[in-house]
């Protein structure tokens, strides 16, 4: 099953135009591509690998004994090292386990390897899986027509939020400013992705109606701002990211 992610990135003529690039670094190279899941069948059948480079073999931990594989000859992780093979291509979107994987369990360290995705962002795949997962699009659109002409400081300028900003569209709220404990002492002037900045304790300079706290842990950072920050401002506090229910009981439970 292809993640929203996957069908988000590969739609995007950055990745195109990426993985156009290394099929012609790898044109002359004999390949073997790690990963052999829905998404590399995807790939495969949009991109036909084996008209685009050499590939040797292609690998992954469901494969036992050698065997074929939609054309290819299909090994066991453990066989690589028996092939003879310049650089190896990792299809899989969730990378990272992958090249740790390779470079410490199989200890291939003398060899290039290649990503078909590469994350902008820190945590891009799983925290958009995640947004996914819990409807964001849909709830961010209930929200624009919540608040409409509503004023809002975002609290939280981390990762979550940069990311945010480059898939989803943030232009129907009224966002006064983008408020972060590291923008505490920041220049007069300053933005963030196009946005004003402000330390927790200006918040209040800009009379948001709302504080929409962008971050997993939402709980905690609200009950500060209630009880310390914006105490006795009457100004509401509500997660930017609306949580299943289930998912909220668990961060309670868990603390």
């Amino acid at each position: 099953m292809l993640s929203g992610y996957f069908k988000l990135k590969t739609s995007t003529e950055a990745f195109r135009n990426r993985l156009e690039n290394i099929f012609c670094e790898l044109k002359d190279k004999k390949v073997i591509i790690y990963g052999a899941g829905d998404g590399f069948c995807a790939l495969n059948e949009e991109f036909d690998f084996a008209k685009k480079i050499n590939v040797v073999a292609i690998s992954d931990l469901k494969f036992n004994k050698s065997q074929d594989y939609k054309g290819f000859c299909a090994i066991a992780p453990d066989e690589i090292k028996n092939k003879d093979y310049d650089t190896i291509l990792v299809t899989q979107e969730m990378y990272k386990p992958v090249m740790h994987y390779l470079r410490n369990n199989l200890c291939i360290e003398d060899k290039q390897i290649f990503t078909v995705f590469e994350e902008e962002i820190p945590d891009e795949a799983r925290n958009f899986n995640m947004l996914y997962e819990y409807k964001f699009r849909e709830n961010l659109e209930k929200l624009v027509k919540k608040l409409k002409n509503k004023k809002v400081v975002i609290y939280g300028a981390g990762a979550l939020f940069r990311l945010i900003h480059k898939y989803f569209d943030l232009r129907g709220l009224n966002v006064a400013a983008i408020s972060d404990m590291k923008f505490d002492g920041h220049e007069n002037g300053e933005e963030f992705l196009g946005y004003k900045v402000c330390a927790p304790v200006e918040i209040e300079d800009f009379k948001p109606d709302y504080v929409l706290i962008c971050a997993l842990k939402y709980l905690d950072i609200a009950e500060d701002l209630y009880c310390y920050t914006l105490k006795g401002t009457g100004i509401k506090i509500r997660p930017l990211v609306k949580k299943p229910f289930k998912k909220m009981l668990c961060e309670i439970w868990n603390g």
